[in-house]
């Protein structure tokens, strides 16, 4: 069984109920606060750019893309033929993903037999934790990736919890399905699942393999288009302007995940904070030879491992699952040389770390500087985009509050 707890986990009291409507509140605030700040960035006007072509035209232009999937882009699509392309409107849409994502996190609480407290503690983590705000803000696929690995979470503890439910594994296909055609590091979610069905319970290991077949299935006709594209030409389009990581960046990958609590002055107590609880985690469990439940000591060697993986992706320059570890953000400034940081939402400055130990908040966000190819390649896809004259100035204006210019 896939639970929290030896013993199932106690009802809610009235004061935890209270705490969980507070925590919902703060998160939806968080994320319609300021939402028409500043203007659609680059990746962003690509996104409507996308959007605006008809079905088999957004197909081409995805897939020409290379390094997304089209499940946003066709919501996207919906979304402004419903009601139009005010900025105000076109960020609704992912936040109001990021809203229902809500559900199906505390669906996964429930299901694990998380108690009260636990549920509320992440809740009010997520709601604060900065990068979870900016990703919920942009007109991009990440709320939608978050929201859709968080049901593949909750339906596969289901799945694990349920042997008999076979309604459940179909449910658990078509999530999948649509989890990798948002972003391609959907398949790490599926991965994991994989790697915990074999260590803990190979019983339920046929079906899930016949699930993940499924959802290849569904999606080889979009790996086939993309291969094409990529033939001859490969990544250097999308990450051939990026310098070769260093050590220094690996360790500014982690450091980022601290977040930016007002300064370097800051970064020794904020390690206290949220690295101490896994330092007094590992001491314990190695001070227990012999434990009675020996899942937690298995789970820390896991995220561990999961956390060096993490590492090593983002630095190769691969893209990244920011529901994941939403904390990319931050090296990806680093490779492209910005390192002037200023606040770009005025969210409130606070550290928090995501569901899936995704990175800790960053209340200041943004740079300015870009490197000369950088220029051209925004250049470019303005021109691909076919933007106005005030989508020029809007570009501008944005590139000094964005997070970064372009993405993976």
């Amino acid at each position: 069984m896939l639970k929290a707890h030896h013993t199932p986990a106690p009802g809610y009291s009235r004061s935890a109920v209270c705490l969980l409507g507070l925590a919902i509140g703060v998160y939806a605030l968080a994320r319609v606060w300021r939402l028409t700040t500043y203007s659609l960035r680059p990746d962003e006007i690509f996104s409507l750019h996308a959007a605006r072509h008809d079905w088999s035209g957004l197909l081409a232009v995805a897939a020409r893309d290379v390094v997304h999937p089209p499940l946003f882009y066709s919501l996207l699509k919906i979304w402004t033929t419903i009601g139009g392309e005010s900025e105000l409107w076109l960020r609704l849409l992912p936040v109001l993903i990021s809203l229902a994502a809500l559900l199906p996190f505390v669906l996964l609480g429930r299901e694990l037999e998380l108690r009260a407290a636990e549920l509320n503690l992440v809740l009010i983590l997520m709601a604060v934790n900065g990068y979870l705000v900016y990703h919920a803000q942009e007109l991009r696929m990440y709320s939608l990736l978050l929201g859709l690995t968080l049901c593949s979470l909750w339906l596969f503890a289901r799945f694990v919890n349920r042997p008999d439910d076979t309604g459940t594994a179909w449910v658990v296909l078509a999530v999948t399905v649509l989890l990798v055609y948002t972003q391609y590091y959907g398949w790490l979610v599926v991965a994991a699942e994989l790697v915990f069905l074999l260590i803990w319970n190979r019983a339920r290991l046929p079906v899930f393999a016949a699930i993940v077949a499924g959802a290849a299935l569904a999606f080889s006709p979009w790996l086939y288009l993309v291969v094409r594209r990529m033939i001859g030409r490969g990544l250097e389009p999308n990450i051939g302007s990026f310098a070769v990581p260093t050590w220094r960046d690996v360790a500014g990958f982690y450091a980022a995940l601290l977040g930016s609590l007002g300064g370097a002055w800051m970064m020794l107590p904020g390690a206290v904070l949220f690295v101490g609880p896994v330092a007094l985690w590992a001491a314990r469990l190695l001070r227990s030879r012999r434990p009675a439940d020996p899942r937690p000591a298995a789970t820390f060697r896991w995220l561990v491992a999961e956390r060096g993986l993490a590492g090593r992706r983002g630095l190769r320059g691969q893209p990244r699952a920011p529901a994941l570890r939403l904390g990319h953000a931050l090296l990806d400034r680093r490779r492209a040389g910005l390192h002037d940081a200023h606040r770009a939402r005025g969210v409130p400055a606070a550290a928090a770390l995501d569901p899936a130990g995704g990175g800790a908040a960053h209340g200041g966000l943004g740079g300015t500087r870009r490197h000369s190819r950088d220029e051209q390649l925004r250049q470019e896809r303005l021109a691909a985009a076919g933007a106005s004259h005030d989508a020029r100035r809007a570009v501008t204006s944005g590139r000094h509050h964005g997070l970064h210019d372009r993405e993976q």
